[in-house]
Parts: structure tokens; C-alpha cells; sequence
């Protein structure tokens, strides 16, 4: 003779097991869940992701024009530029996967390409100079 309660317990077991509402695959990524669950995503267990997307920091414009040209299209591609010449800092940021021009032609736009020019030694050293007295110029001009 079997067990009453273990069997009570089994019995329960299995009618929770039926009833509750499982998760279901929507896309091999994507799954829905019932409500009070949390809905993950599953992209990163994929072999490959979905989409590109990457935040790319260079520092020379051949570097800039060659990421830019690899992985963007002209159609969908936005490159804005931030200057500030009081200061001498210029910035420049490549959307790759920017709003088109069509009407839907809607992107995420996470693909960026960042560049910001490095000075060169020379331009540092002009710098450097600039707005300090010169001594020694401003002796030779009295002198003469």
C-alpha cells in the first residue's frame, strides 16, 4: 500500500507542474515569461550577435575613414564634428548605423567610431610657447 501523504505530495507536484504557465520562445533569443518574471535577454549565449554594435576610440583620421568605410554605408552613416578652437580641442563622432534618409529607415545607432585628433609634437611645442614673454627677442630689439 502506497503512502497517502506521499502520494498527496506527488499529486500536488504534478498539477503545479501542469498548471503553471511556462516561458515560451518568442525567437531563438527571445523569450516570454509570465507575469511577475523577468524577461532576459538570450543574445549573448548566441553563437553570433544579432547586429553590430561597438564604441570604436581612434586617434588618427586614416584609423577614422578606414573604420568608417569597413563597417558604414554614406546612406546610413552621420559623422559630426565638436570643436572648440579657444581651447584647441576638436572631436569628431561616426554614427554607423544612423537614422537614413528614408522615412523608415530608423537604426539603433550603437556603432560609433570616436576620434579625436592627437596633437603633434610640433603643434604641442608651438603651444607650449604660446603667450610667453620672450625676454631675449624683446633685449635684442631695444639693443639695435
Amino acid at each position: 500500500m502506497a503512502d497517502p501523504i506521499k502520494q498527496e505530495a506527488e499529486n500536488i507536484a504534478a498539477t503545479i507542474a501542469r498548471e503553471a504557465r511556462k516561458p515560451f520562445a518568442l525567437s531563438p533569443d527571445l523569450n516570454a515569461v509570465p507575469e511577475g518574471w523577468k524577461l532576459e535577454d538570450t543574445e549573448h549565449l548566441q553563437p553570433t550577435p544579432r547586429r553590430k554594435k561597438a564604441s570604436v576610440s581612434l586617434s588618427d583620421a586614416e584609423s577614422f575613414i578606414s573604420y568608417l568605410t569597413r563597417h558604414g554605408s554614406l546612406a546610413s552613416a552621420t559623422i559630426w564634428c565638436e570643436a572648440d578652437y579657444q581651447k584647441g580641442l576638436v572631436a569628431y563622432t561616426g554614427i554607423i548605423n544612423d537614422h537614413g534618409e528614408e522615412v523608415d529607415g530608423q537604426q539603433w545607432r550603437d556603432h560609433i567610431a570616436m576620434l579625436t585628433p592627437a596633437k603633434s609634437v610640433e603643434w604641442q611645442r608651438w603651444t607650449g610657447k604660446d603667450r610667453h614673454f620672450r625676454a631675449r627677442a624683446v633685449r635684442r630689439l631695444v639693443i639695435l
